[in-house]
């Protein structure tokens, strides 16, 4: 879905209509994870907040024909998940940053890029505060225009001591930046779209060949911390709401807790328990964004994910996403 589709609250706190939001900018007031899905154009992306707190959030994009440059900032670290559109391949920089993120296992940070196959999974931790930015192209276009296909069929990180990449991270600063440089200055829109379209796929095969293809212990032992997350949250799903107990699930992990626990503290940022208590959380709140029927309830939506103490809860769901259950789910019936 565009970005034009996106929602916006005016200034009274009600959601504007889809054909009042400015389609090239969209500010976010609280963190909602079925507009955030939409943030990459065609894309089944999933997100998760992670740091606490009230959450902030800008995206913006620019269409240059078939080829759309999507970026965007948060304020709170997000893990983001998903598959993208079958038949675009998708290029992504980073053009700032407080921290490094951690994409696919591997180390990801300013300058840094990869690239996406169509149809690939993404699973990319989000530090606060970074600046992203994605181009999604069609395929059959970028191989049209002189990419070996070979360079389109892996998840690939490019360093940024590519020499490449500072070039290609200064066109797409200048193609998301609102106030910034126009790049095609006193050209027609038709010419612009066509200019920016061949001048963007040129920079981005001229990274592909200078990719330095580095590999090592660094990227290894990132990609296995990775691995280990995701299968400390699958034996999370399996086991019963209301009884997770940590070391009940690091039994079957063949891991210390100890071991767990600084693997989740380096990679994650939080400690196992607290990560299961977000995705829980996550959870809640994903369901309270969906619910259409006026007799649903938030204890009842709770008490499926394991909540006993209902008191509790609301102060933890305060503590994550800055406002209470009660006006998620009335942000849901709007």
């Amino acid at each position: 879905m565009a970005l034009s589709n996106f929602r916006k609250r005016s200034a009274d706190g009600n959601y504007m209509a889809d054909k009042d939001v400015d389609a090239a900018y969209q500010a976010l007031e609280v963190f909602d994870s079925g507009l955030l899905s939409q943030a990459v154009a065609g894309s089944g992306l999933e997100h998760r907040q992670i740091g606490s707190g009230s959450f902030r959030g800008t995206l913006r994009r620019r269409q240059l024909g078939s080829v759309s440059v999507d970026s965007g900032r948060y304020s709170q670290s997000l893990e983001s998940r998903g598959t993208f559109s079958p038949g675009a391949a998708v290029i992504g920089c980073i053009l700032e940053e407080q921290e490094a993120g951690c994409i696919n296992g591997c180390r990801f940070g300013r300058h840094d890029v990869v690239v996406f196959p169509a149809g690939s999974e993404m699973d990319y931790l989000v530090p606060a505060e970074t600046h992203w930015v994605a181009v999604q192209a069609p395929v059959s276009l970028l191989i049209g225009n002189g990419i070996p296909a070979e360079s389109l069929a892996r998840v690939a990180v490019f360093p940024a001591t590519s020499p490449a990449n500072s070039a290609l991270a200064d066109l797409l600063r200048r193609l998301v930046s609102p106030d910034g440089e126009d790049p095609w200055p006193m050209a027609g829109e038709d010419q612009e779209s066509a200019t920016a379209t061949e001048t963007l796929i040129e920079m981005i095969g001229r990274t592909l060949e200078q990719n330095d293809n580095r590999s090592g212990a660094r990227r290894q032992t990132l990609q296995s911390r990775a691995a280990l997350v995701r299968r400390f949250e699958l034996s999370l799903a399996d086991a019963d709401p209301f009884n997770v107990r940590i070391p009940d699930l690091v039994s079957g992990l063949g891991v210390s807790q100890r071991t767990l626990e600084y693997v989740f503290r380096t990679h994650v940022g939080v400690s196992p328990k607290r990560y299961a208590q977000i995705v829980r959380l996550n959870h809640i709140q994903r369901e309270l964004l969906k619910v259409t029927s006026e007799s649903a309830t938030i204890a009842e939506t709770a008490r499926r994910h394991g909540i006993r103490h209902l008191g509790r809860f609301s102060a933890d769901y305060h503590r994550q996403f800055g406002e209470m259950p009660s006006e998620t789910l009335r942000r849901s019936r709007q």
